[in-house]
C-alpha cells in the first residue's frame, strides 16, 4: 500500500535523493518553511553564509566609521584571512597599544609571551620588566587585570580565531573535477 508520496508502507527509501531538509525562515516578518533537496540545501547554507558574513561586515564598517579600526586576531600581514571571524571590533586606541604589546603576534604568540616574559612566580605582573610604556599600554589594553585575566580574555576572544585559521590552513585542497 502507498503512502502520499508514493512510497510503500514499511518500506523506507535511503537514497539521498530521497531526503529533504526544512529550513524555517523569517522572511519579511512572516515565518515560511522551505523544503529542499540536499544539493539545494548546499546552496542555500552556501548563500546564507554570504548574506550573514555580509551583515557581519557591514556592522564592523558602521564600528570602524564610528570607532575608527578593527582588529584582525590572525594578522594579515602573516596570512590572517580577511573574514569576518577573524575580526575583534576595538577602539583605535585599543588597537594600538594591543600592537604595541603584542606586534603582529598571534594570540598564542601572545599568551606566550604573558607566561614567559610579564608574570612574576606570585602571579602578578613584572612591572619593572615591562618598562613604563608598556605598563601604560597593558593599563590601556586590560584595564588591572591580573595577566592570568589577560590570558583568559585572549583565549577566549581570540584564541578559537587561531585555532580555526591553523586548521583551515592545513585541511586538505580538495581539487573539484570538470564534468564532461
Amino acid at each position: 500500500m502507498a503512502n502520499d508520496d508514493g512510497e510503500e508502507k514499511g518500506k523506507k527509501s535511503n537514497s539521498s535523493a530521497d531526503k529533504r531538509f526544512v529550513f524555517n525562515v523569517l522572511y519579511k516578518k512572516q515565518a515560511r518553511q522551505f523544503v529542499l533537496s540536499p544539493k539545494r540545501a548546499r546552496r542555500a547554507i552556501l548563500l546564507l553564509e554570504k548574506l550573514v558574513e555580509k551583515d557581519i561586515k557591514n556592522d564592523f564598517d558602521a564600528f570602524r566609521l564610528k570607532h575608527g579600526t578593527i582588529h584582525h586576531i590572525n594578522p594579515t600581514s602573516r596570512g590572517g584571512p580577511r573574514k569576518a571571524w577573524n575580526v575583534y571590533p576595538w577602539t583605535k586606541v585599543k588597537h594600538q597599544t594591543w600592537h604595541q604589546l603584542f606586534y603582529n603576534y598571534f594570540p598564542s604568540e601572545a599568551i606566550a609571551t604573558i607566561e614567559k616574559h610579564w608574570t612574576l612566580p606570585d602571579g602578578t605582573l613584572n612591572q619593572e620588566k615591562m618598562g613604563e610604556s608598556f605598563v601604560k599600554a597593558w593599563e590601556e589594553v586590560f584595564d588591572n587585570w591580573s595577566p592570568q585575566q589577560a590570558i583568559a580574555f585572549i583565549q577566549r576572544e581570540f584564541l578559537p580565531a587561531e585555532i580555526k585559521y591553523f586548521a583551515e590552513l592545513h585541511e586538505p585542497k580538495v581539487k573539484k573535477k570538470k564534468a564532461g
